[in-house]
């Protein structure tokens, strides 16, 4: 059942952060050219005492004042659809630039944290170029799931059961219309996993699973996919040793419907349902565990997870030139940070950034996986240690003297010689900041 639960969980999660991203219309012209703002707020007070317990009582100050400087972190970028820049700010000044620069076939970062060097990354570098992949083409899955799609319809279609008048009460709208679905769990699973089987048995992917796992970046990270045994072990089970699933579609004369899934083992039950009321679009998960629930309704969204220890919100709103998201995340009812995001169309790049006499460091696979020589990281390293962190350290300290005190003295050991040695170092790379 933990599994269960587990996997169920990660559906319904995944439908509701589906919901809570509202697309950008390709039509929205104003759009190409556009500016986000991101601010978080901390309640410090509360994240103090959490992340201070069990900790020294002299470390009390220096976990405030790193509370602070966070809680007065922002970030800002402007996109004219190809080229990007970013800032790092705290109480809204700029401590922190970033550039990233597109051609043809490279990208290009920049930024005053590395002022004498440019970190260049490529398909072809990171071996996913197209050259690397060959003539893997996946349109013969693409149509086997098709085919697939069109088999489970067609099952689905003879599993419903006889219309009956039965009333079922959601969103405060009344159904009165009961459609069963006659699936077991054991039905229901092995038609998901011979939907992946067919996945993981076409020769196409097959050869693109290959390729990835002989890329020295990502290729460790890709397990082995054994649905056979999946589907064998599921197979093997008893319907007494699994979930009891009831299932059914409810409707109304108003076009309003609902798919209720119920599923049951040892007392613990897990309920979902997804439906469509007039204009919303709904999902609620339900177990002893967790709660999710998800509206969407034209342009708005809201998503709500509960949990024993820990509550979040998201929320989202877009019209035809701005889109709100906030995000906020609470702990036994208290407010621990809320994210606040806003995109708004138009804003124009400041062009500050320049890539003349600065030193390349390609970002290939092999480099990012250690086994490459590390050289130009080692440039990479030094510029960074020597020019950018004391002056991301100097900026911090004019925006937010007294408590940049608590984190100066924690970085101190980091560079070798305390916070004065940060401030000493900043003072020796005008040349380096004015040649971004």
């Amino acid at each position: 059942m933990k599994k269960l639960f587990a996997v169920l969980t990660a559906l319904m999660l995944m439908a509701s952060a589906l919901l809570a991203v509202p697309a950008v219309a390709e039509e929205d012209a104003g759009w190409q050219t556009s500016t986000v703002n991101v601010k978080l707020a901390l309640n410090a007070e509360v994240l103090a005492q959490l992340v201070g317990s069990g900790m020294p009582e002299e470390s009390a100050p220096m976990v405030t004042s790193i509370l602070a400087v966070v809680s007065n972190l922002g970030f800002t970028s402007v996109t004219d659809g190809v080229d990007s820049e970013a800032y790092l700010t705290l109480k809204d000044q700029p401590v922190a630039g970033f550039a990233v620069l597109k051609d043809e076939d490279t990208t290009a970062v920049l930024s005053d944290l590395f002022p004498n060097t440019i970190l260049k990354v490529s398909p072809k570098g990171l071996g996913l170029d197209a050259e690397a992949f060959g003539s893997i083409d996946l349109s013969s899955l693409a149509a086997s799931l098709a085919e697939q799609v069109t088999a489970i319809n067609a099952d689905l279609a003879g599993r419903m059961g006889t219309p009956e008048a039965a009333e079922f009460e959601f969103e405060d709208t009344t159904f009165t219309l009961k459609v069963p679905v006659n699936m077991t769990y054991k039905e229901a699973v092995l038609t998901i996993l011979n939907i992946a089987k067919v996945i993981v048995e076409n020769e196409q992917f097959q050869a693109l699973l290959a390729k990835l796992k002989e890329n020295p970046m990502i290729g460790g990270s890709i397990p082995d996919m054994d649905v056979d045994k999946q589907i064998e072990e599921i197979s093997a089970k008893s319907d007494d040793e699994l979930p009891v699933m009831n299932a059914a579609i409810y409707s109304n004369e108003a076009g309003n419907t609902v798919t209720n899934i119920v599923l049951t083992l040892n007392e613990e039950k897990i309920e979902a349902n997804i439906g469509k009321i007039e204009e919303k679009q709904i999902v609620k998960f339900d177990s002893a565990q967790v709660q999710v629930y998800a509206v969407s309704e034209q342009n708005k969204v809201n998503v709500q997870l509960t949990s024993a220890a820990v509550t979040a919100n998201i929320t989202s709103e877009k019209d035809a030139d701005h889109l709100a998201v906030q995000i906020g995340v609470g702990m036994s009812g208290m407010d621990l940070l809320t994210v606040s995001i806003e995109q708004a169309a138009g804003g124009e790049m400041s062009g500050a950034f320049s890539t003349e006499g600065k030193k390349e460091v390609e970002l290939t696979a092999e480099v990012l996986n250690g086994g490459a020589d590390n050289e130009a990281i080692g440039a990479l390293t030094q510029d960074l240690m020597s020019y950018g962190l004391p002056q991301l350290l100097q900026k911090m300290t004019a925006a937010m003297p007294d408590e940049m005190q608590g984190l100066m003295s924690l970085l101190g050991g980091l560079l070798g010689g305390g916070a004065g040695a940060g401030a000493g170092a900043a003072e020796e790379a005008p040349a380096a900041e004015a040649a971004q």
